[in-house]
């Protein structure tokens, strides 16, 4: 007995109208989500790999004035090895109390000595100064609290102890660090893209005129360029731009009150980064 081989319907390719435009629905839906988590993707690898390169990052500041002198207490982290090189290595913590003279009072003074509180803790301190500039500080080596009460007690040889209890400069509703420098990459996300490297530092800048405080956020790339952002303790990009600069090879080669280096062997006259 002979069997037929049976028929196979041969496979159709005609596309209805109705199949074509669901084909390219869908294409166009999946080109849509790439491109969101491409560039969604982009943007949170930038921001996370900003706040990997912070080389210096204030939490707070709080400062006090007199007639003569000007008190800062700032702390956070920054780089154990600080060199501003646009490449950013292992980070500790610090907290800085830094005494500025506003004249020539403490000119041939080599150190000052007083008493820090805070909170409860109270520590007597030898503050040595920066031998390229005016000012005197301390490091403490450990990160303190923004809510913390800090207290200096200056001692002047023949004179009455001098008093400060230091304030917050920025408002108590002020942004905090981290979300200014989102603010920074945000605003700078096109030129730090381009760049092989980049560092960060995040500190505060204050107007003693106008009594305003704002974050100020630097990206240093490796061929030594700084760009940077200003941003109000609101959130508020208030200014952004870049410059070329070369930075001085040691922070302390840069005074307190110019953007010049020192003219010394080991710092030439480069401009500062800060």
């Amino acid at each position: 007995m002979k069997f037929r081989k049976p028929k196979l319907a041969k496979p159709s390719l005609k596309l209805t109208k109705r199949k074509i435009i669901g084909l390219v629905a869908i294409a166009a839906v999946v080109t849509a989500l790439v491109l969101i988590l491409t560039l969604g993707s982009s943007g949170t690898s930038l921001q996370t790999t900003a706040m990997r390169n912070v080389s210096e990052a204030r939490f707070f500041m709080k400062q006090s004035y007199c007639h003569h002198l000007r008190i800062q207490f700032f702390s956070g982290i920054r780089e154990a090895e600080y060199t501003m090189d646009g490449r950013p290595t292992r980070t500790t913590p610090f907290a800085i109390l830094n005494v500025e003279p506003t004249d020539n009072t403490h000119f041939h003074t080599q150190e000052l000595k007083g008493v820090l509180r805070i909170d409860n803790e109270e520590k007597e301190v030898t503050l040595t100064r920066n031998r390229h500039g005016r000012n005197f500080a301390i490091d403490l080596g450990r990160t303190i609290d923004q809510t913390s009460k800090i207290e200096f007690s200056l001692h002047q040889e023949g004179q009455p102890n001098t008093y400060f209890e230091l304030e917050q400069v920025l408002p108590s509703n002020a942004i905090s660090w981290e979300q200014a420098l989102k603010i920074a990459v945000e605003a700078k996300s096109s030129e730090l893209n381009a760049a092989a490297s980049f560092e960060v530092y995040v500190k505060i800048i204050t107007d003693r005129a106008n009594a305003n405080s704002f974050w100020y956020v630097q990206f240093l790339t490796n061929d030594m360029t700084t760009h940077f952002a200003v941003i109000s303790p609101r959130g508020q990009l208030i200014g952004n731009s870049a410059v070329s600069v070369h930075c001085c090879s040691k922070p302390s080669c840069c005074t307190s009150t110019t953007t010049q280096c020192t003219q010394d062997q080991n710092c030439g006259s480069q401009q500062c980064c800060r």
